[in-house]
């Protein structure tokens, strides 16, 4: 667990694997820490430096998106998941929630 006196900012993320989605939304997830990487196909280290406020500003604008429509669709792409109906009933529940909430 992290001291609670001690802001995010205080630590720094080592990620071992290569550049991917998952790196991404691990900077925007935390993105005051410090990033470097390391590559093992590569065996390249560095330090990240990529600006990710166009990510997040992508982000914040379809979450705005979705917040103002009308109607929103849930899209099922497969039948074969166990226990889908369940799934799409909990999605119905929090979108009718988080729309009473506003």
């Amino acid at each position: 667990a992290l001291p609670i006196s001690v802001g995010l900012e205080g630590y720094g993320v080592f990620y071992i694997g290569e550049e991917s989605l998952t790196l991404t939304n691990f900077m925007m997830t935390w993105n005051k820490c410090a990033f470097c990487t390391y590559n093992p196909k590569t065996s390249q280290g560095r330090h990240e430096t990529v600006s990710i406020s166009r990510a997040l500003m992508k982000r914040y604008y379809l979450i705005e998106r979705a917040r103002d429509a009308q109607v929103v669709g849930i899209l099922v792409g497969t039948l074969g998941v166990a226990n889908y109906l369940s799934v799409i009933d909990h999605l119905k529940v929090a979108t009718h929630r988080a729309r009473s909430e506003e």
